[in-house]
């Protein structure tokens, strides 16, 4: 995961045009993942 997000960081600019050209308004990178908090949309 953290190379993941090493590629993702390193790529942002384009990311992030690419995704504000789609209609976007705010791009964010959960920084813990799906596979360590699986279950986390529960939360109160």
């Amino acid at each position: 995961m953290e190379e993941e997000n090493e590629q993702a960081f390193g790529l942002r600019e384009g990311i992030i045009k690419e995704l504000k050209l789609i209609g976007f308004k705010y791009i964010t990178l959960d920084l813990e993942g799906y596979r360590y908090r699986s279950g986390s949309m529960n939360e109160v």
